[in-house]
């Protein structure tokens, strides 16, 4: 099972974001759309998916502003689905993708 040090609780509010496109040489992410739907209700009465009330960022919605605006008022929950490149030993070759654009 999941060990979390704190239960989700009912008042919970989530942010999720996503590339699901492919980016340079990375393929596409179909699922990511669907990983992040299951994840956030987003706060339209229209939403009925979703563990976690919240909002999602998905592709070009999902930029510096978006992450930085995340972090802004605190949530317990921050949810990032994208492409990530590890280079073990060289964190100048080790990037993740937001948008179209590495950082």
């Amino acid at each position: 099972g999941i060990d979390l040090k704190e239960r989700p609780k009912e008042d919970w509010q989530a942010v999720a974001m996503g590339v699901s496109k492919a980016v340079g040489s990375f393929n596409a992410l179909p699922a990511v759309k669907d990983e992040l739907d299951v994840i956030i209700r987003e706060y339209s009465c229209f939403d009925k998916l979703g563990v976690l009330e919240g909002e999602v960022f998905l592709d070009e919605r999902f930029n510096l502003k978006t992450l930085n605006s995340a972090f802004q008022v605190p949530k317990p929950v921050i949810h990032i689905a994208t492409h990530f490149k590890f280079q073990p030993g060289d964190m100048e070759f080790s990037f993740y993708y937001w948008a179209m654009d590495p950082r």
